[in-house]
């Protein structure tokens, strides 16, 4: 009699807990792969003018990004990227990583400084 009223609460928890560490798991590689196109956009200088979404083919073929720059504050722009994929029950889950960058300017890059770098990352992410 015990069995039966413990055994469904076991295996419930067990079932929450491994949802919980996939969604965590899922979190975390979406969080890299955001740091390094970040890193990526900001090294080559294709936030300015290139492309701005994509995807992680082959080696991470669940996941996709988009990038979207703003004005900040009249000299440097936000950027930011975001990771999407499908989460728990084919929802769709995202993360988003934001910086500040510095558009490359043939003035400032005479004079030494310049060129595109990124500051005051943080990032944001949904609950599912």
């Amino acid at each position: 009699m015990l069995m039966t009223i413990a055994l469904p609460v076991i295996l419930q928890t067990i079932s929450i807990a491994t949802s919980a560490a996939s969604l965590s798991k899922r979190r975390v590689e979406a969080s890299l792969l955001c740091q390094s196109k970040v890193d990526e956009l900001i090294a080559t200088g294709q936030w300015q003018n290139g492309q701005l979404s994509g995807d992680f083919q082959p080696d991470w073929p669940d996941y996709t990004w988009t990038a979207q720059v703003e004005d900040f504050d009249g000299v440097s722009q936000e950027l930011d990227v975001t990771i999407n994929w499908l989460g728990r029950g084919n929802i769709q889950d995202s993360l988003t990583l934001s910086t500040l960058v510095y558009p490359n300017n043939p003035i400032t890059m005479a004079n030494g400084a310049g060129g595109a770098s990124g500051t005051g990352t943080s990032a944001k992410g949904g609950l599912p």
